[in-house]
């Protein structure tokens, strides 16, 4: 009987533990006063090297304006504090990073035949070292990434893919062979974690057994690898991500709709296997476990039994959403997608084929593709569109309602998928709003509302689900928050159990009254435990 009661009071023990509030820290904090006139950083994620914040600024040297590049350690103290002297006619259109060194890009003029400056910064030394590149051909660049000491980007040349890589050692570019496809869109394109980098074009012809192209090529443009999926049907592949070989599978995982659609119908994965035919995995979003979980049940019945019927008779079902994929991770049993659920500007902003337009495109598509940590950009957005055009301004309004995340088999088959209702976040660009990390069977959502950091646990087992608001936490005791500047600021994941999250606030501190009010830019390190 005692060891009864024991066994009991530990597993009612065990069960109290797992249903509390995940632990949410906040050990570091960086500010930096924003005076009138600054302009906003973008905050760039070094892993475990950092961050990384840029910003251009309004003073000017010959002709050249001075950006500030501030190099943060993982307790947030200034590790280099940089002013780099650019072209006043360049802009920013990318970056890069490795262990050693960071790498801005910058374009010069309006033109599309432009040059293009290459800046490195040694993250030790704070050497810094300016690479000139001139495109050979008349490029809409699109994609831009380090593949061991070269780089690669890619984009289009009357409306045609093309990718080019740039030989650090011999200073010149090449053309890699075999993209110039007429109805084609180069919607992936990104490094590898074995100085290889992988490229996914998609057919957006009319035609029957429409191709998924996928390719690989080592550092100096050799083709290592090629696998060519049919996309049978009328279904439509609307974006793609590739895995980064952290694992020794690869995947594809993307969104799915009818033809011509920019609303989604589901999620979809297939394996990359070029000795193999492999079919793509369709999952619709109604046959998903949690995905219609904020829908009331009789109206959810109603959505799932006319999926049903609608995938049985082979027809696109009627329940699609505007969604986008902004990240895929590995781990142990497989791979993991989050993706983004909005709804679009009012019809007063700017529209292309019914899709709102929110950014130029400097691509041939409409189609919105999923951004990477290797495009940054205005209003740290993750990429800054190259090719601007004057007359356009950025859509009003758009909601983002949720995030997904969803767990695929290295098959490509949807094994679970969980939802975080997100409150009320309206932003006047579409950028990403959340972000999660796994830490054994349990899941942490996080994402930013005004001055809190909103978490939702989930264990993955037994379902349990907690939820918490944190304030976000200030410099010093004596420091009352007057107000934070809305749509500014967001937060990531950084490494390990650990996040980051940036605004603007204005602060008074209580004590020392004389220093009155300041606008303070801020980054805070979150830890889960």
């Amino acid at each position: 009987m005692r060891f009864i009661i024991t066994f009991t009071v530990l597993l009612l023990t065990c069960s109290f533990l797992n249903s509390l509030p995940a632990q949410v820290y906040q050990p570091y904090r960086y500010e930096k006063e924003k005076k009138f006139g600054d302009e906003d950083f973008t905050v760039i994620s070094l892993e475990e090297n950092g961050l990384a914040l840029v910003r251009e600024t309004r003073r000017y040297k010959a002709g050249n304006r001075t950006w500030e590049l501030i190099l943060l350690d993982t307790v947030l103290n200034e590790r280099q504090n940089l002013e780099l002297e650019i072209d006043q006619r360049k802009s920013f259109i990318g970056y890069e990073y490795d262990a050693a060194h960071f790498y801005l890009l910058f374009k010069s003029g309006e033109s599309l035949k432009a040059i293009l400056d290459l800046v490195e910064v040694n993250i030790r030394t704070a050497e810094v070292k300016h690479i000139e590149i001139k495109p050979e051909l008349t490029v809409n660049l699109t994609h831009f990434s380090k593949v061991a000491n070269n780089f690669v980007f890619g984009g289009y040349v009357n409306n045609e893919p093309t990718v080019i890589l740039y030989v650090s050692d011999q200073q010149n570019m090449k053309i890699i062979p075999g993209f110039f496809q007429n109805e084609t869109e180069l919607v992936e394109l990104r490094g590898n974690k074995n100085n290889t980098f992988s490229v996914i074009l998609i057919d957006r012809s009319q035609r029957d057994n429409r191709k998924l192209m996928f390719k690989i090529f080592d550092s100096q443009g050799k083709e290592l690898l090629e696998d060519i999926i049919t996309i049978e049907g009328k279904r439509s592949l609307q974006t793609a991500i590739v895995s980064s070989l952290v694992r020794d599978d690869l995947i594809l995982l993307g969104t799915w709709g009818g033809m011509n659609s920019k609303q989604s119908a589901g999620f979809y994965g297939v394996p990359v296997d070029p000795f193999a035919d492999q079919a793509i995995s369709y999952t619709a979003f109604a046959e998903m476990e949690n995905y219609l979980g904020n829908i009331k049940e009789s109206k959810r019945k109603r959505i799932s039994e006319k999926t049903k019927v609608a995938l049985q008779a082979g027809r696109i079902p009627d329940f699609i959403n505007y969604i986008r994929p902004v990240r895929i991770t590995e781990y142990d049993k497989g791979f993991l997608l989050l993706a983004e659920v909005f709804v679009p500007a009012s019809s007063t902003a700017p529209f292309r084929d019914n899709y709102p337009y929110y950014t130029p495109y400097p691509t041939p598509y409409s189609y919105y593709g999923p951004y990477f940590g290797n495009y940054p950009s205005y209003y740290n957005r993750m990429y800054n569109p190259f090719y601007a055009d004057s007359n356009m301004r950025p859509a009003e309004d758009i909601k983002i309602t949720r995030s997904i995340l969803v767990s695929f088999t290295p098959k490509g088959e949807v094994v679970w998928d969980q939802a975080l209702e997100l409150d009320n976040i309206r932003l006047t660009a579409l950028e990403q709003v959340s972000d999660f990390c796994l830490i054994s069977n349990e899941l942490y959502f996080l994402y930013k509302k005004e001055s809190d950091l909103r978490l939702k646990k989930i264990n993955l087992e037994n379902g349990q689900v907690s939820e918490l608001t944190e304030r976000i936490r200030l410099k010093s005791e004596t420091d009352e928050l007057r107000t934070e500047h809305d749509q500014r600021g967001s937060v990531r994941y950084w490494y390990n159990t650990g996040f980051y999250v940036w605004g603007i606030q204005t602060v008074r501190n209580t004590a020392n009254k004389e220093d009155g009010t300041k606008r303070v830019f801020y980054v805070n390190k979150v830890v889960i435990r």
